[in-house]
């Protein structure tokens, strides 16, 4: 497949993207922890990229009526991302730093969600339908492949410092600065597209959906509910519960990167010949799976995590090119800057107020599980529930409407893609 140049810069964009992330954001957890941060301190860390999508998404809709998706796209992405030289300065400046550190995360995090809605809306004018699903299968390998290696690296560059010191992560923080700075820039390199969006919504309207995305942002809303109220436990059961130590984690993480690093082209490939719900409705069932299997993973059988997250990488790579390409197919072109902010509004509160139920039910509550495996249950119930419910929304990815047995058929054995090119 031949990229244009508006195509190839999203590309270069997203491996620049990958670096500066690995850089910066994969390691601000471990750095509030150098810093004596507590466990309040780094759930709210956990939280903040959530909570601050909900409160940016109406100012960022309105921001794409008044000036380019190119612009803002730029601008807000630079300065998210020059924020960091803060984080990085105030431990340098400042005796007691945590509480500035997390504020200008916020800020960070805050300022880079105001190009969410522009960013998608312009990836849905720059890639055209019939390959989008091919097209952002591509962009996620850049993604896992750039953000896998560069995490490692880094990794292995900061062992080179004793604890307590940090210069490593000082020195980390400026090159993942720079490359943030560099992906930024690529945007100046767009050839923008026509906006087809020029009117003035009102905060009414923002908060009013039409009946095919109202019912879309449920299905969502209560699929990030039911995956994110067990999310943040598996790196607690892995490390404590089943008492793997953090290299073995790494590979853990690493075996479910390198799934979705191989299947993406595979999953871009299905969802744009059979469309994007039905490989929803499939992977969402998978997911359902991880957390189910591992109830039955003791740390005497702790070796299995590692088919489960290959399981779980698999899964995952159908579950997010789908929904993607449901909602840019769900979307009206002359809306979808705006129809995109009213989707990341809602679909983001159940990813704020998941961890904490999943929390208070993992500390207090008993039937029949408890503890971390009763979450784990009721994740696997409300997953399944999720893809019942993803059935009932209409396919318009493809032209013709494919039997789910069919889908599933090419998902693992896919002749009929080869009979194809033949």
């Amino acid at each position: 497949m031949r990229f244009n140049h508006n195509q190839k810069v999203l590309l270069w964009e997203a491996a620049l993207w990958a670096v500066y992330n690995a850089c910066t954001i994969t390691y601000l957890v471990a750095f509030a922890l150098e810093l004596g941060a507590s466990n309040t301190v780094i759930g709210l860390l956990s939280a903040i990229p959530f909570i601050s999508l909900i409160l940016a998404e109406f100012p960022a809709s309105k921001l794409v009526e008044l000036f380019s998706r190119r612009r803002i796209t730029f601008l807000a992405s630079l300065l998210s991302r020059l924020f960091w030289v803060l984080i990085f300065l105030f431990p340098i400046l400042f005796k007691e730093p945590l509480f500035w550190i997390v504020f200008f995360y916020f800020i960070s995090r805050s300022v880079g969600s105001l190009a969410t809605p522009a960013f998608w809306s312009l990836v849905g004018d720059i890639v055209p339908q019939r390959f989008r699903g091919r097209f952002l299968s591509v962009r996620m390998r850049v993604l896992g492949f750039v953000g896998m290696v560069f995490a490692a690296v880094a990794g292995v560059f900061l062992k080179q410092f004793p604890n307590g010191d940090l210069t490593g992560f000082i020195l980390l923080f400026v090159f993942g600065v720079l490359a943030g700075v560099g992906g930024s820039l690529q945007f100046l390199r767009l050839r923008n597209p026509r906006h087809h969006d020029h009117e003035h919504h009102s905060l009414k309207e923002f908060f009013t959906l039409n009946p095919l995305m109202r019912k879309f942002v449920f299905v969502v809303v209560f699929f990030n509910f039911a995956f994110m109220i067990a999310s943040p436990l598996f790196a607690v059961y892995i490390l404590k519960n089943l008492g793997m130590n953090y290299a073995l984690y790494g590979f853990v993480i690493a075996s479910a990167t390198l799934t979705r690093i191989l299947l993406a082209p595979h999953f871009g490939r299905i969802v744009d010949s059979f469309g994007s719900r039905n490989v929803a409705v499939l992977c969402i069932f998978g997911s359902a799976f991880v957390p189910f299997l591992f109830l039955f993973v003791t740390h005497s059988t702790r070796f299995w995590v590692f088919p489960i997250m290959i399981l779980s990488g698999a899964a995952w790579v159908g579950v997010d090119l789908s929904i993607l390409n449901l909602l840019l197919d769900f979307t009206d072109k002359d809306r979808r800057a705006m129809q995109i902010a009213e989707y990341q509004f809602y679909t983001s509160i159940p990813l704020v107020v998941a961890p904490i139920v999943g929390g208070i039910i993992a500390d207090n509550v008993v039937v029949v599980l408890s503890g971390i495996p009763l979450v784990f249950a009721v994740s696997f119930v409300l997953r399944a529930i999720a893809s019942l419910f993803v059935m009932f929304l209409p396919e318009k990815h493809t032209k013709k409407e494919y039997p789910l047995g069919m889908v599933f058929h090419e998902m693992v054995a896919p002749s009929l893609l080869r009979k194809r090119k033949r």
